[in-house]
């Protein structure tokens, strides 16, 4: 029996370069066995809820048609795991998804699913680095988007039998405002009591985040954090030098 007659499936529009666009029954629509890709129970009600509301999907899934050990059509997913899901929770039965008609190997379809990720959500790291020592084809990885040793798991304080596995950190904040003293009292009224936060003038931010540029392109650090470390150890470092040349003179 083929897939058409068991599912709707209808192809709508040929993009060309092997990419078309379909509409499909939720039906035929399978999952891929993992996905790295991780939404919370908030932002997951909200998009079904929006979903609900306007009866379609805003943001196309990408799939592949495969033909499955029983003959039937279906469309892998690549892109839109949730978004799927969100769309049968809202009771959607039919939706339009973008297909690549190409045929792509083991790696190109993790390399795609790992890209195309990026834009909702945020990674299960550890299901993350599991996908992607799947890639054994070095030109797949650079597609994925993500570099090695770029994937690092941080685990989380953890309770067991009274006993406590835990970490120090400190939050900071740095806000860049504008100089109007109504917007300054708002934005701390909204703060907790105990946040510390570090103001600064907004027109500072420009230079701020050209130097950001400029020290992420040259150590090739994308880590925020790292970045803001590397950023006060250049300082420091200026600040010897400048203490250093300060002593050698006064000699």
């Amino acid at each position: 029996m083929s897939h058409e007659n068991i599912y709707k499936i209808e192809k709508r529009l040929d993009l060309g370069n092997d990419i078309s666009i379909w509409k499909v029954h939720l039906d035929a629509c399978r999952e891929q066995d993992k996905n790295a890709r991780v939404m919370s129970p908030e932002k997951f009600d909200r998009l079904a809820e929006n979903i609900k509301k306007d009866r379609r999907l805003e943001s196309l899934p990408l799939c592949i048609k495969k033909v499955n050990q029983a003959g039937n059509e279906e469309f892998l997913i690549i892109s839109g795991h949730h978004r799927i899901r969100a769309a049968r929770v809202a009771g959607l039965t039919e939706i339009f998804v973008m297909v690549l008609e190409e045929e792509l190997t083991r790696d190109q379809i993790i390399a795609k699913q790992l890209a195309h990720n990026a834009l909702v959500g945020y990674d299960d790291p550890i299901m993350l680095k599991d996908l992607y020592a799947e890639i054994q084809d070095i030109n797949a990885k650079l597609e994925s988007g993500i570099l090695d040793g770029e994937i690092s798991i941080d685990f989380p304080t953890v309770s067991v039998d009274e006993l406590m596995f835990d970490f120090d950190y400190e939050i900071l904040n740095i806000l860049f405002l504008p100089k109007q003293m109504e917007k300054l009292e708002e934005v701390m009224n909204r703060l907790e009591p105990s946040a510390r936060v570090y103001l600064a003038d907004k027109e500072d931010f420009e230079k701020f985040k050209e130097q950001i540029i400029k020290i992420s392109k040259r150590e090739n650090i994308r880590n925020a954090s790292a970045l803001f470390a590397r950023m006060l150890e250049v300082v420091e470092e200026a600040l010897n030098q400048k203490g250093a040349q300060k002593n050698a003179e006064e000699r």
